[in-house]
Parts: C-alpha cells; sequence; structure tokens
C-alpha cells in the first residue's frame, strides 16, 4: 500500500476517535459494546491496523503525517483509546498487532517503540476493573404504589451502577491488591496476549513486561476461581491464558506454566479449562507444540497428584464429575473447531504434537490410577466408594477410554492399535458393563482390527468378547 494511503487511512481513524473520545469513553458497562462479541466489527479493523505504526519502518508515515497537520499527540491518543477504551475484542487485536513491534530490533536512539508498545499494554490491563456506583434509586415513587400488592418485597433506595474504571497507584501493586470480584475476566485477554509474545522476544523491556505477565497471570487465576460455573467465555479466556503460559515455556521458562496449574489445584472446573485450553494453544505454532510436549509428560504426573490429594469440591453442580473432568483433561485430543472463538493456526493448520509412545511411563500410571478408580474396581476389590481416590468412570461424557482414544489418534491407526490396544483393555476391563457407555470404543475398534496380528489382536478379540457380553457390540460375531 502506498505511503499516502496508508497516511489518509490513518488520519480518518484517529479524526473519527478524537471527535467521539468523549462519546465513546462512557464509563458505564455496557455489555452489548465493551464486552461485545463481533470479529467484523470497524474498531476492530482499527485496532489491527494503528499498533502497526508503532514499528521503526512506519517512521516515514509519521512523519508525513506530521506535516499534514497530525501531531504525535493525536496520533497517541487514538491508540490509547484502542488498548483502554475500545470493546475487549478491538483490544486483543490491537495486542495482536503489536507482534511484529515485539519482534523489530530496538530503536538505536530516542524512545524505543518496544517500550511505547509496554506503555500501552500496561494501561490496557489498568483499565480492566470494575467498581460499582450507588445512586438513589428513581424508581422509588413507582415502587410504593406497588408495595399493595407485595407487602413483602422492601423497596431499594438505591440502584447498583457498574462502572469501568482503572486501577490506582504502581501497576503491579494495584494488581495485587485489586479486590478479586472487581476484575473483568474478559479485558486481562488483551494484555495476557501482548505479553505472551513479548515474552518470546528479548527486548529492551523484558525484565518489566515479566513481571507485568506474571502478575497479570495471577489476577486472571483470582478472577476465574471467583466464578463458580463456568462458561463458554471462560474457555477463550483460558486459552488467552494458556497461549501467554505457552509462549513463556517456549522461550525457556516453565514458571508460569506451572503456577498456572498449581494456581488452580483448589478450583477443578478452571484446572479443567486450563488444561484443555493448553492443548488448544499447542496447536497452533510449532514453538508452542514443541513446549507442550515436552512438558505434557509432567503435566500428567501433576494433574494426578492434584486429584488424589483433592479432598473438597468447589462447584455447587455435578459435584461427584468434577475430578473426573480434568482427569479426562490429562489426556490431550485434536481440538474441535468449534470449541473457540478465535485461535491462531499458524501455517496449513493445526500442529500435532501429541505424542503417546514418548508419554508411555506416564499412561500407564494414569491407566493405573483410572483402573483403581472406577467403580468396577472398587467393588472388585470392595473398596468403599468414598476411598481416597475420586471415581473415574470409563464411559459417559468424561470417560477414561473414550479420553485414551482421543490422545491415540494423534498416531496413525496401524500405530494406535500396536501401542493403545492393552492399554484400551486394561480400562475395558476394569470398566465392566460401563463399557457399553463409551462414544467411541466400537469404531475404534472397527478401525484397528485389520492391523491387529498376534497378541494384539488376542487383545483385540479379548475386548470385543467383553463389550459383546454386556451388550455393546451387536454383530453376531464380534470376531469378524
Amino acid at each position: 500500500m502506498k505511503a499516502n494511503d496508508l497516511a489518509w487511512a490513518t488520519r480518518a481513524l484517529t479524526g473519527i476517535i478524537g471527535r467521539h473520545r468523549e462519546r465513546f469513553a462512557s464509563s458505564s458497562l455496557d455489555p452489548s459494546g465493551v464486552l461485545s462479541v463481533y470479529g467484523l466489527g470497524a474498531s476492530r479493523s482499527a485496532a489491527r491496523g494503528l499498533p502497526l505504526l508503532l514499528n521503526p519502518d512506519a517512521q516515514p508515515i509519521l512523519d508525513l503525517l506530521n506535516s499534514e497537520g497530525l501531531s504525535e499527540r493525536e496520533f497517541r491518543q487514538a491508540i490509547d483509546w484502542v488498548f483502554t477504551k475500545a470493546p475487549s475484542e478491538a483490544r486483543c487485536a490491537a495486542s495482536r498487532a503489536l507482534d511484529s513491534v515485539w519482534q523489530s530490533p530496538c530503536t538505536p536512539s530516542g524512545e524505543c517503540h518496544h517500550r511505547l508498545a509496554l506503555h500501552y499494554v500496561e494501561r490496557s490491563i489498568r483499565h480492566s476493573v470494575l467498581r460499582i456506583r450507588w445512586q438513589p434509586n428513581d424508581r422509588e415513587p413507582r415502587r410504593r404504589r406497588l408495595r399493595s400488592l407485595w407487602p413483602r418485597r422492601r423497596p431499594r433506595s438505591q440502584t447498583p451502577i457498574h462502572e469501568l474504571t482503572q486501577l490506582d497507584g504502581p501497576t503491579l501493586k494495584a494488581l495485587a491488591s485489586a479486590t478479586t470480584n472487581s476484575f473483568i475476566l474478559q479485558l486481562l485477554n488483551p494484555g495476557l496476549r501482548a505479553l505472551g509474545e513479548e515474552a518470546r522476544n528479548s527486548t529492551c523491556v523484558h525484565s518489566q513486561a515479566a513481571d507485568l505477565l506474571d502478575a497479570s497471570l495471577e489476577a486472571h487465576r483470582r478472577a476465574r476461581k471467583a466464578i463458580d460455573i463456568g462458561a463458554p467465555t471462560n474457555r477463550r479466556d483460558a486459552l488467552y491464558a494458556a497461549r501467554a503460559v505457552l509462549a513463556w515455556a517456549s522461550a525457556g521458562d516453565q514458571t508460569a506454566l506451572w503456577k498456572q496449574i498449581e494456581g488452580f489445584a483448589d478450583h477443578v472446573d478452571s484446572l479443567r479449562e486450563c488444561l484443555i485450553a493448553l492443548a488448544a494453544a499447542a496447536e497452533e505454532t510449532p514453538d508452542a507444540a514443541a513446549a507442550a510436549s515436552e512438558v505434557w509428560p509432567q503435566v500428567i504426573r501433576e494433574g494426578i497428584r492434584i486429584l488424589t490429594e483433592f479432598d473438597h469440591y468447589d462447584s455447587h453442580h455435578d459435584h461427584r464429575q468434577e475430578p473426573t473432568k480434568v482427569f479426562s483433561a490429562l489426556m490431550p485430543a485434536a481440538m474441535p473447531d468449534f470449541l473457540y472463538m478465535y485461535r491462531e493456526i499458524a501455517g496449513d493448520g493445526p500442529v500435532t504434537w501429541i505424542d503417546p509412545e514418548a508419554w508411555k511411563s506416564e499412561i500407564e500410571l494414569w491407566i493405573s490410577t483410572a483402573t483403581q478408580g472406577t467403580d468396577g474396581a472398587r467393588a472388585a476389590h470392595g473398596r468403599p466408594q468414598d476411598a481416597a481416590l475420586p471415581s473415574f468412570p470409563a464411559g459417559g461424557l468424561f470417560g477414561t477410554i473414550d479420553a485414551l482414544i482421543g490422545t491415540l489418534s494423534a498416531l496413525p491407526i496401524a500405530e494406535q492399535a500396536e501401542t493403545g490396544i492393552h492399554w484400551v483393555e486394561q480400562l475395558a476391563e476394569s470398566a465392566g458393563e460401563a463399557v457399553v457407555e463409551t462414544f467411541s470404543l466400537r469404531e475404534w475398534m472397527h478401525k484397528t482390527r485389520p492391523h491387529c496380528t498376534g497378541e494384539t489382536a488376542e487383545a483385540w478379540q479379548r475386548i470385543a468378547d467383553h463389550m459383546y457380553v454386556h451388550g455393546g457390540w451387536q454383530d453376531q460375531d464380534p470376531s469378524v
């Protein structure tokens, strides 16, 4: 694109933002505005473009704009609005646009663009909190008229007004001291996205950015744990945090990743979201895939340790399934496209990173834990249902057999038969009649049958017989 065209677009955007800044800067929280979900919005396009002018290569365009009357102050105010007042999706788009800024070398003189980029990211994080202001209820006269209809209902004299605000004082201390309920989880995502990419690069502000990322991740954990029941938006928030910790791990520092997992150890619903988000983020780039594949064996061991030490339930709903959800998430699988709205898949498609053969000892530990924790094994060994280990059913929505088959699916079908048939047999035998509740076992058995020979064929036949006895195989001859 020609420099004149870029200059014209920049003038148009900064002019629009400047003329309507007060209108757009309303502090009242509007869920349809600040937290809106619309990736094709005009503000998203503007957010993707303006931060690119922070690159040193864009200096000629800034000089041209300055000669045409657009001051640097107006330009910076427009970018500041994008990072602090725009909808959350626009802020995330602006944070993603900073990727090229972090990757470019430092400027030899003047204010470095890395420091300027960090300034905007910090401003975005500071504008991620909510406050409640109480104002007199102007509907009180109407409420008095309705008292005769609802005599037990006490009228409220004040109405809560939710407002966006910013943290006061030094950012790191303010993040640590802010009340948990004041954070808007979705507005922390832009900062996590930008700082995660900075972690891959050694810039002049790397130390300050690392401290800010660590504090932001801690704020993310606190805000998520304050939400009792998960929602689709929480999955998206977890993905931004997962990208950040994997980016840091790919740069050689796994501390943030283990903090993230350990931080959710007492909130299993969030822990499950975290594990699935890590698996999804690993598919996006080769660096993230390599980092996830390296740490996942230890993730399996750490997850088992957390569950075996787990002594309470944090959710008020479906208590008994909570540990099961986490346990099945320890076996990663390819992520379906519908699970996350905005994925950043690089190249031709998702990166394959799951390596069951390299994780053999950890998978066998996982299977051993599963067979000790299944209802069938408990009954066979006379163990009570309230024993130390939670119950891990083989079938159902979070069944262990389906989770293992999902992990094995990363291998070619012949290798699945060779590597996984004995693992699946262990789970199937301990499952008892629950083996018929699996979603994928019957199809997987049909696919692997032509590739089973010798001992694997014998193991396959034992699984088929077990399914047939419990009504999970409708064919007359399960050996065909």
